[in-house]
């Protein structure tokens, strides 16, 4: 039965909008917004309103021990009622209309032939000098920036900051060699560490985490042997099962295993169907080493097919 293969074909932009054939002059500026990502968002809720014409809940921030909350919420409704949104065939769906860039602080423009809107990143509005002030957007950030920079406010991030030191330290005290733990020279290891300075404490399954990144950063790494070409013919086999899986097939569903085969020269891997006899019991296959006798089809070096298995028994759990 042939496979049957599907390619994924590229769709190249015929809109208006694309880059290189956009007139800046058709287009209406209509509000500003952000993104939450490292600060807080700004106007979402307006975004969503406009798009859906209903009326949504913008949230509030305010300052609390230290830090930038939400304090509140309040209603938004769109002045201009529902509007169509130009929507790309190419990117993300969330970048910029134009050049499909991630962004977080962006603009909703109106496109005044087709009264579809378009959201766009700053960078490429300023470039097209459509947004000489942004209004609302730049007075909230400017508010925003004002409120980081209250004597209250670094006051009490300071004694958050100090609360929460105190707090890592009990629960470091708490936990036994969790310090050695999450000084591995792993990216996770850092970001528990970042946490658990933010919060001052880590959840059961952060701390089981931690210590199983620093066992695996204390276990010496196993080098990798070169790949060889497997033999070909009949021959015997003996190995350790890496996977299995059901494949579907023309014929029905068929068991199958992915099997390494150490060799003086090197490692190989051979694929093929799960012999009847092989019995690993409640544990499964995976891990198991394996013994039968097969027909090796090679296909390249490192790895080949197995056919027709013979004589297949379990001879033990492999050591990791």
């Amino acid at each position: 039965m042939a496979e049957m293969r599907t390619r994924t074909k590229r769709v190249e932009r015929n809109d208006v909008h694309r880059p290189g054939v956009i007139v800046p002059a058709d287009y209406r500026y209509l509000f500003s917004y952000s993104y939450p990502g490292g600060g807080p968002g700004f106007n979402t809720a307006l975004l969503e309103a406009v798009r859906t014409g209903e009326t949504c809940r913008e949230p509030i921030w305010g300052a609390c021990e230290g830090r930038l909350v939400v304090t509140g919420y309040r209603p938004v409704t769109s002045p201009w009622g529902r509007l169509p949104f130009f929507h790309k065939t190419t990117g993300s769906e969330t970048g910029c209309s134009i050049c499909g860039a991630f962004y977080l602080h962006g603009d909703a423009w109106m496109h005044n032939p087709t009264g579809e809107v378009v959201l766009i990143g700053h960078m490429c509005a300023d470039k097209m000098g459509r947004v000489p002030d942004r209004g609302e957007w730049t007075a909230n950030q400017r508010a925003l920036a004002a409120l980081r920079k209250t004597a209250e406010y670094q006051r009490l991030r300071a004694e958050t900051n100090a609360k929460r030191a105190a707090e890592g330290a009990a629960f470091l005290a708490a936990h036994d060699e969790l310090a050695a733990a999450l000084g591995a020279d792993h990216y996770i290891s850092r970001d528990l560490r970042a946490k658990l300075a933010q919060w001052g404490s880590l959840s059961p399954k952060q701390v089981a985490l931690a210590f199983k990144l620093a066992a695996e950063a204390a276990a010496p790494k196993v080098p990798e042997r070169a790949p060889v070409r497997p033999p070909t013919g009949r021959v015997t086999v003996e190995g350790v099962v890496v996977s299995t899986k059901v494949v579907n097939t023309g014929y029905g569903d068929s068991f199958k295993m992915l099997v390494r085969v150490d060799t003086p020269e090197g490692t190989y891997r051979v694929f093929g169907t799960v012999p009847v006899a092989l019995d690993a019991g409640p544990g499964g296959l995976k891990g198991r080493r394996v013994v039968f006798t097969a027909t090796i089809e090679p296909k390249e070096p490192g790895f080949g097919f197995f056919a027709r298995p013979t004589g297949a028994r379990v001879l033990e759990v492999a050591a990791a």
